[in-house]
């Protein structure tokens, strides 16, 4: 998903063919690391240049134990979005946003680096699949899960939405603004999306509610963009509702057309630069990428899922690796997924959910272990 042009190219020429097979669950095991990634301390519109500074990343599922944001790319229709956390966790300031109190997109530039698809290839090497059965007797929960934040059309409940349409700069193109309810423009307050399906290559990101104050999100552009922080944690969950349908209106021009996504970025980097220099944001030197469901080929009905971080590569973004399984597109139907971060063994858990179930304000620990125990594809981190 985030990935300099000048790199894409010879990804393409290097990558292998990756045999995949459709399936319900897929699971990382041994996930997390110790090391030291770039974060971009001041960015200088004078100058043009950004800076940065080691910061140190550990713990069970390092570094996505650290504030993610989540990230929505067309064509797709999204009825339900929510984040979960254990009975007794730390939740983030409630903020609801309803019809009366109201919630960009722009297709980037030829300036603006293509840094959105996500190739296996060389650099970045799916895992082989290992022995599944030990990650699944080690992966339960003894507690409910409490929701935390949710979005339905219309309605959303601590968390807020976000697009690419803020602030342009001369050196560092646009910066965050708040979504409008379209999904694809911008607006000056928070609002809820519609029931809306956005084209190829809009994007729109989702947050907590909880405004960030002072330093405690680290430096990110000036004041004049929401700045919001993520999920944290080591033990949370995500739970979606989403089609992604073909895109029919023949314009194969644009960009990532007919390749619809859903992934995970540390937050830290869209509160910066998403897409353009890579000194201007942690990404490339490996502060954590994990793409849950996405299309890598346009048209393709295979969703693929991918870690992208320092893990096996220390102080780059080539590390992590990938399963072989691939889930089913949801083209005329909408599919119901969970993603599980279990950080008591380092497991991470992808799993599409039977079409009756509710995304209620608690799951119980026996739903939940369920999810967890559900087979399909794995891979072990390095």
């Amino acid at each position: 998903m985030y990935r300099i042009l000048s790199v894409v190219l010879l990804l393409f020429i290097n990558a292998s063919p990756i045999a995949s097979d459709e399936v319900t669950a897929a699971v990382y095991s041994h996930v997390g690391y110790s090391g030291n990634y770039l974060d971009v301390t001041n960015m200088d519109e004078n100058t043009c240049q950004c800076t940065q500074q080691q910061y140190y990343s550990s713990g069970n599922l390092a570094p996505f134990n650290e504030e993610l944001s989540v990230h929505f790319r067309g064509p797709v229709r999204l009825l339900q979005f929510g984040v979960y956390y254990p009975s007794g966790g730390t939740v983030n300031k409630r903020e609801e946003i309803t019809p009366e109190k109201g919630h960009i997109h722009k297709k980037k530039t030829e300036e603006e680096i293509a840094i959105t698809s996500t190739l296996f290839s060389e650099l970045s090497t799916p895992n082989p699949d290992t022995d599944q059965e030990e990650f699944e007797k080690r992966s339960s929960t003894s507690s409910a899960w409490q929701q935390s934040s949710y979005f339905s059309p219309g309605v959303t409940s601590n968390c807020v939405i976000l697009n690419h349409q803020g602030d342009w700069s001369k050196c560092f193109g646009k910066a965050l603004s708040y979504c409008a309810s379209n999904g694809v423009d911008s607006a000056t307050s928070p609002q809820a999306l519609n029931d809306v399906t956005v084209g190829s290559n809009a994007e729109y990101i989702f947050f907590s509610g909880s405004q960030c104050s002072g330093n405690d999100c680290g430096y990110y552009r000036p004041s004049s963009t929401p700045a919001y922080h993520g999920f944290s944690g080591s033990d949370k969950m995500f739970v979606f509702e989403f089609s992604m349908p073909d895109d029919t209106s023949g314009n194969t021009g644009v960009e990532n057309y007919n390749m619809p996504a859903i992934w995970f970025l540390n937050a830290k980097v869209p509160r910066t630069m998403q897409y353009g220099q890579s000194e201007c944001s942690c990404w490339s030197s490996g502060c954590g990428e994990f793409d849950i469901f996405e299309i890598i080929t346009s048209s393709s009905n295979e969703l693929q899922n991918d870690i992208h971080d320092q893990q096996g590569s220390p102080g780059s973004a080539q590390g992590g690796g990938g399963t072989s399984g691939t889930f089913s597109r949801p083209k005329s139907q909408t599919m119901k997924g969970a993603v599980i971060f279990n950080g008591d063994d380092s497991t991470i858990h992808i799993v599409k959910l039977s079409d009756d179930t509710s995304f209620g304000s608690v799951i119980d620990a026996n739903t939940v272990n369920t999810w967890l125990s559900a087979s399909g594809s794995s891979a072990s981190l390095p």
